[in-house]
């Protein structure tokens, strides 16, 4: 009978949870269960998602200490972050309704780790495929389905909101909740589906299916929101093709000359925001919005230093929010902006802290973009830009599944570009920054 080595068993588990394999499985499950989240907790409630998370949470914990010699733990969570984190939990002494708050503090903090996790144990480049394949799992799915509901089978699935309109064009969901959420999705698909075109990550078929796929999600979704992120986001990367080609002694110029030209335009999109919204066909969805934002800007006021306490999205049975619906022509569980529900939620503090925290990371993945050789670095910016404009008529920063890929852009661009240097550091390609 053969004796087992001294050791074997644990050398095993070591070499199991540290495998390359496991954290690139792990990576695209996360985000797939998280982008995929409206539509599995219809089938197993929240007991089951919520069971789902802690498993994989579980799971990536071992991945991380088995590959502890691998990451810099110093870089890990950037400051930024770590004080936006800690200001949501100070929230819970004010909050108004504290066992929502520790429970929306529970899920927020469960998908800030999966994240940090994801970002530590994979490159930028690993990242972006794994967020392609998220993507493609969860826009072929709700295709799939709206295909299957609208042509095949004719009757709508109410159970995940899917009417069966793609027989007549649109506008379609899938199985995300909303037509908004679904068309950011497939705009962030499109950027992380050209980035892996360009690098080759994926085979030229897969690609080109996958940019079609992504472009019919956007046109059938009939999102007004996703032509206005189409437009910003051409003409960012555009800038920072534009930036990636002038010569190295003046590109620092044109760099704070693109930025007078966004505070300009900016501007002008304020002022002109009635045409805006006339040319992107938005109007018709602009009336609940607005009776929305008076609701919520009517409790801003009474708490607006420090907010109400974070919950994140909504929940059903609470007075607060259920004063904010009341006498709405539909419920809501968000203000259907980023920025307000975190003016509303944490007050002027945590609004200040969000936009820092927006800041740092996009001046990071931005001089990455325009200052390193690869396409990949490009990636970042763009799907920032996205969820930046896409918070401006959704809570999509405080969406499970946008604050995922916020962390996981922040994350990967404070270590590629970190202002704190880790000296025990072996990480390859990590510079100052140039500013």
């Amino acid at each position: 009978m053969t004796v087992p080595a001294p050791g074997g068993g644990a050398d095993t588990l070591y070499a199991f949870f540290s495998h390359a394999r496991l954290a690139r499985v792990m990576s695209v499950t996360v985000l797939a269960t998280v982008l995929l989240s409206e539509g599995i907790r219809p089938l197993i409630g929240w007991a089951g998602y919520i069971g789902v998370l802690a498993a994989e949470a579980v799971i990536m914990t071992l991945v991380v200490l088995a590959r502890r010699r691998s990451i810099s733990f110093s870089r890990a969570l950037p400051i930024s972050l770590a004080v936006f984190l800690v200001w949501s939990l100070a929230s819970v002494g004010w909050s108004s309704y504290a066992p929502q708050t520790l429970a929306g503090l529970a899920l927020q903090w469960v998908l800030t780790f999966l994240a940090l996790g994801v970002a530590a144990t994979r490159d930028s480049i690993q990242v972006i495929r794994a967020v392609g394949a998220a993507l493609r799992v969860t826009l072929g799915i709700s295709l799939g389905l709206e295909l299957l509901s609208g042509i095949i089978v004719r009757e709508p699935f109410s159970v995940w909101g899917i009417s069966g309109n793609i027989a007549f064009g649109g506008p379609i969901q899938g199985v995300d909740g909303s037509r908004n959420a679904l068309a950011t999705m497939a705009v962030i698909a499109l950027i992380t589906f050209a980035i892996e075109l360009r690098t080759k990550s994926i085979t030229k078929r897969v690609g080109v299916f996958s940019v079609v796929g992504a472009a019919i999600v956007v046109l059938l979704t009939q999102a007004p929101l996703a032509w206005a992120a189409c437009v910003v986001v051409a003409l960012t990367g555009l800038i920072i093709y534009l930036l990636r080609r002038v010569r190295d002694s003046v590109r620092r110029g044109a760099q704070w000359g693109v930025v007078g030209v966004v505070v300009l335009g900016a501007v002008l999109a304020w002022v002109f925001r009635g045409p805006l919204i006339v040319l992107f066909s938005a109007q018709g969805t602009m009336i609940f919005r607005v009776e929305l934002w008076q609701r919520v800007w009517q409790l801003v006021q009474v708490q607006p230093v420090v907010g109400w306490g974070f919950v994140g999205e909504w929940p059903n049975r609470n007075l607060v929010f259920g004063y904010i619906n009341s006498g709405l022509s539909q419920p809501h569980s968000s203000a259907l902006n980023s920025y307000l529900d975190v003016l509303f939620q944490l007050g002027a503090v945590g609004l200040v802290i969000l936009c820092a925290l927006l800041g740092i990371a996009l001046v990071r993945s931005w001089i990455l973009a325009t200052w390193r050789k690869s396409s990949v670095f490009v990636w970042a910016p763009l799907v920032l830009v996205t969820l930046l404009v896409a918070s401006t008529l959704e809570s999509t920063l405080l969406a499970e599944w946008g604050w995922l890929i916020l962390v996981l852009v922040v994350a990967r661009a404070s270590r590629e570009l970190p202002w704190r240097r880790d000296p025990h550091s072996a990480e390859e390609g990590v510079a100052p920054s140039p500013v």
